[in-house]
């Protein structure tokens, strides 16, 4: 019997192992630090080394005359050579004795990452046949520094596996902490390779949804001989594509399940722009009286329909009021688009669609531009899906003021495939860039708050305890179920990713709904003090009437690669008008606000009276 399935037994090598990885961490950062600093370094040490050999000669050889001074000069240089001096002599200045020790560092500097770094790399890779309780991920690269940051800081070792990796990227990777082991992970031997068994978690982000999900099976297969007294890893996968994440949700739910395996899904242009919509919501969602939501998108590239999806909910604020989405598109844009609107009948009752079409350029032809500036508000958002390059430059001039979309006081959020800090050091100084507009970058990596909600729920608490009370586990009153302990988050876990993106949906729509009402949410006034506010009838009604909306639009824009549930089907009403409703199917619409508002106001928020009315929405 293998002992690593003893508790006792993992108990004790664990400190151990823990202790091993932290040297090597150490060691491997202070390895980084010396390469990143190693001219500098080396400059520093060269400059000392120079500096008390020279002082040494000029006291061991006073110079009389110029010819002198320059004969120490010579001899200090000649220190380089080791050639002097060639030992001990009590008469030896020690200025000179320091100087011949100091130059050979300067030729270890050249060398001493690449020497720490091949002395803990073989260190890592034997610990992996007895480590446990680590991440593995593949795609390393395709994560942002600070998602890394982020599991090494929840005390993680993390195991990086790649066929192929530049040097400078594996050393960067090192640097942070990571064992990479360069290994191709749909062989066979790779999982067992890493110890995948006795992992807590896997991490799949590469850019290749199939991929991803070939790993995942290859995966599970080392699960069979998993310790029974083991928590259950977490597999989180990147899958772009709605369509294939609904399909995959159904059919690895029993195979998961069955290993007590937390299956999840990782999209980084979805989970991106959701988080940044978190942050700008609220102002986008209240406008004047007289100004409806306006959206304008430039161009379409990469998981274009996850966010098109997601930015039609998220814009539903009014049970009549149309919000209203402008594309600028090239023809080949606006064919995909069409085939989008398409396959998603019932779209044009929740949003108005207008394309500018555009050539060559960003920019529409300069006449039709103009007429579609004349006929429509300003928008207060902006979503760029360009290239990298090009979605930077439109970005920073849609943020002048007088550019042609009118932009300037808009919220912009930008589509990039790698980490963009130059967009939150120009909103950080905007009076001094001169741009008027929020600049913000999502998309091709994975984020730190992506992983964070998987691995440890942080940011599901209020979508896990709503689930709980909507499907009757916690009583109305309470988080507490009747004869039992708090919502447990396993259950949380067994349900597919489409029950868990809907309560998300639900919190995350509710600035949305409390505005409506003509309320918002606010951070308590006395700290530790619930301050509850009674919601009015007419309130309530407002807010279930959003609710119902945002829902059925979720239905409509993932069309027909929905699949849900049946029991959680049963749960949603299917007519896109309020009035024709049955009186239960409104009430679960009433239940969704009044418990969401609950929960809020018991996490230390407090409902006040927004600064806007109340929208008026037909009887």
């Amino acid at each position: 019997m293998d002992g690593r399935r003893n508790p006792t037994y993992r108990r004790r090598i664990a400190t151990p192992i823990r202790l091993a990885f932290g040297l090597a961490h150490h060691v491997t950062q202070l390895s980084h630090f010396v390469a990143a600093r190693r001219l500098l370094l080396q400059a520093g040490a060269g400059a000392i080394a120079f500096g008390l050999g020279l002082r040494g000669w000029m006291i061991h050889a006073p110079p009389t005359d110029f010819a002198g001074l320059f004969n120490n000069i010579f001899r200090t240089a000649q220190l380089v050579t080791l050639q002097f001096p060639t030992s001990l002599e009590h008469n030896i200045p020690w200025e000179l004795q320091v100087a011949r020790l100091a130059v050979p560092l300067v030729a270890v500097l050249a060398t001493l990452n690449v020497l720490l770094g091949s002395l803990t790399r073989p260190l890592r890779l034997a610990l992996l046949p007895i480590t446990t309780g680590h991440t593995v991920v593949c795609g390393a690269e395709h994560l942002t520094d600070a998602a890394l940051r982020l599991l090494l800081a929840q005390g993680r070792a993390i195991v990086a596996v790649s066929p192929t990796l530049d040097p400078a990227r594996r050393e960067a990777l090192e640097g942070l902490g990571l064992t990479v082991l360069e290994a191709d992970p749909t062989l066979a031997s790779t999982f067992p390779e890493v110890n995948m068994r006795f992992a807590s978690a896997l991490i799949l982000a590469e850019p290749n949804d199939l991929r991803n999900i070939n790993l995942a099976i290859l995966a599970l297969e080392t699960m069979h001989d998993r310790p029974a007294g083991m928590k259950p890893p977490v597999f989180a996968l990147r899958i772009d594509r709605d369509d294939l994440a609904c399909e995959w949700d159904l059919v690895s739910a029993s195979g998961f399940r069955q290993h007590g395996i937390r299956s999840q899904r990782l999209c980084p242009e979805r989970d991106g722009l959701e988080f940044e919509l978190g942050r700008y919501l609220r102002a986008l969602t209240k406008p004047e009286p007289a100004r409806r939501t306006h959206v304008l998108v430039l161009g379409l590239i990469g998981g274009w329909p996850s966010i098109l999806a997601r930015l039609v909910v998220a814009i539903q604020h009014s049970d009549g009021e149309l919000p209203l989405l402008t594309f600028v598109l090239t023809e080949e844009e606006e064919a995909a688009l069409s085939t989008w609107r398409a396959a998603r009948p019932g779209l044009d009752g929740f949003v108005e669609t207008l394309v500018l079409a555009r050539g060559a350029g960003i920019l529409p032809d300069t006449q039709m531009l103009a007429l579609w500036r004349a006929r429509h508000m300003p928008p207060q958002l902006a979503i760029v899906l360009l290239g990298d390059a090009d979605g930077m430059a439109a970005a920073l001039g849609m943020g002048w003021s007088g550019n042609p979309f009118g932009t300037e006081e808009a919220r912009i959020l930008v589509r990039q495939s790698q980490e963009a800090p130059v967009f939150a050091s120009l909103t950080a100084a905007r009076s001094e860039w001169h741009g008027a507009a929020m600049l913000s970058a999502f998309g091709g990596l994975v984020r730190p708050e992506s992983l964070d909600r998987l691995l440890t729920h942080r940011g599901d608490e209020i979508a896990m305890l709503l689930h709980g009370r909507l499907s009757g586990r916690l009583s109305a009153a309470s988080d507490q179920p009747a004869g039992g302990p708090g919502y447990d988050a396993l259950v949380w876990d067994t349900l597919l990713e489409t029950q868990r993106d809907e309560a998300r949906s639900q919190v995350a729509h509710a600035p949305v709904l409390l505005q409506a009402a003509g309320l918002e949410l606010v951070p308590c006034p006395s700290p530790g003090v619930a301050v509850a506010r009674a919601l009015t009838a007419e309130q309530v009604e407002q807010m279930a009437r959003v609710e119902h909306r945002r829902g059925h639009v979720t239905r409509v824009v993932q069309g027909a690669a929905r699949v849900m549930m049946q029991s959680q089907e049963a749960q949603l009403p299917v007519r896109s008008d309020w009035l024709g409703l049955s009186e239960p199917e409104r009430q679960r619409c009433r239940d969704v606000v009044l418990s969401l508002t609950t929960l809020m106001q018991e996490a230390g928020m407090y409902l006040v009276a927004s600064d806007q009315p109340p929208r008026e929405d037909p009887a």
